[in-house]
């Protein structure tokens, strides 16, 4: 009975001594501490995850595998078990399997939040559309366990730029802010979404406080730059927005319709025939979303661009010729420009491409 006493004392001083060295970083003598362990006991249980992990940390991806797969041997049931072989096929690079042994993870653990964070992480890695999405889901779900997770709302802010959904990224990387505002990444991250929402200001200021706590971080260095760059050069930017929404996040299953948010700087800025351009430019994605277009409409109604709104109205009826309700629209708008002595919007192609041609009877608008 003391034997059996004196070794259980032994194996759980080597376990303190393993977690320690883990956690100072000193890999390798956490390992031969854990082959201490094994020898009390060969399938321990901890002693194989501390290997597994010691070794992917140390970059050591086969001893890694062999330990993980060693590790699901022993444990087929445990669902940290399959976490670990997620982990450490996430770290080697090979993602849909990281993702198949995550899942099998989730199957036997549904609240593992850190799970659903990594199997997120695999989907953004490898990419495309509706991996991208799919990530998004699995950060939500990780979230829901544990909303208060720095890292996960800074992977979070990442994920919703890459798809598009820059309000929720801001949203995203302003709690991540809250939580942990000495992150580097944290502001990197937001500083990021903001370029795409306008804030171009408070992206510069945030951008540099990334590099101030990271100097070395070159993405954010970059991105100063670009930042600069386009506030010098505004219409640089408004091309790259353009871009951006219409090439790239319009092929994303999203509800953000990021188009409108460059359709509110030019309206901001007075810049409403761009406006009117970028606007029409998503009615032939979208020509028959009446409703959507009539409030897009009253943008420029609302700020007095009577010819952009009642142009664009015409537009959308050209397209729905059935609607009745535009031309009530139409009719109304028409009778306000009457009054306000403002003539209607004519485009021309010239070789310099669209010009605007507006003619003012007295009055400036």
């Amino acid at each position: 009975m003391k034997n059996i006493n004196d070794n259980n004392k032994q194996m759980e001083n080597i376990k303190k001594r393993i977690a320690f060295l883990f956690e100072a970083k000193k890999y390798e003598l956490a390992i031969k501490e854990s082959e201490k362990l094994l020898e009390y006991e060969p399938d321990n249980y901890n002693a194989l995850v501390y290997i597994a992990s010691c070794y992917s940390n140390m970059e050591k991806y086969d001893r890694a595998q062999s330990a993980a797969l060693e590790l699901l041997r022993a444990y087929p049931e445990s669902s940290v078990a399959y976490g670990v072989c997620g982990r450490v096929f996430f770290d080697k690079g090979e993602y849909r399997k990281s993702i198949g042994y995550c899942r099998k993870s989730i199957e036997l653990d549904p609240y593992d939040a850190f799970i659903y964070y990594m199997m997120s992480f695999a989907f953004k890695k490898v990419g495309g559309r509706t991996n991208l999405c799919k990530a998004a889901e699995l950060i939500n779900k990780a979230l829901e366990i544990e909303p208060d997770d720095a890292e996960f709302h800074l992977h979070s802010c990442g994920i919703y730029v890459h798809i598009g959904e820059y309000h929720k990224a801001k949203e995203e990387g302003e709690k991540a802010l809250q939580i942990n505002p000495n992150s580097s990444r944290a502001h990197l991250n937001y500083g990021l979404a903001l370029i795409y929402l306008g804030y171009l200001n408070e992206s510069l200021e945030h951008l540099h406080i990334a590099l101030k706590l990271n100097p070395n971080d070159k993405q954010a260095l970059q991105s100063i730059d670009v930042v600069n760059d386009y506030i010098k050069d505004s219409q640089k930017y408004y091309d790259f927005l353009e871009q951006r929404f219409f090439e790239r996040d319009s092929k994303y299953e999203n509800s953000s319709k990021a188009f409108v948010i460059l359709v509110e700087i030019y309206i901001m800025k007075e810049k409403y025939f761009d406006a009117l351009r970028v606007l029409k430019r998503y009615l032939r994605i979208m020509p028959h979303a009446v409703d959507e277009h009539i409030n897009y409409a009253r943008m420029l109604y609302d700020k007095g661009a009577l010819a952009e709104a009642l142009h664009y109205i015409k537009a959308l009826k050209k397209r729905n010729p059935k609607e009745e309700k535009l031309d009530e629209y139409i009719k109304n708008i028409s009778t306000e420009m009457k009054k306000n002595r403002i003539k209607e919007i004519h485009f021309c192609t010239e070789k310099m491409g669209i010009c605007r041609k507006i003619r003012m009877l007295g009055l400036k608008r």
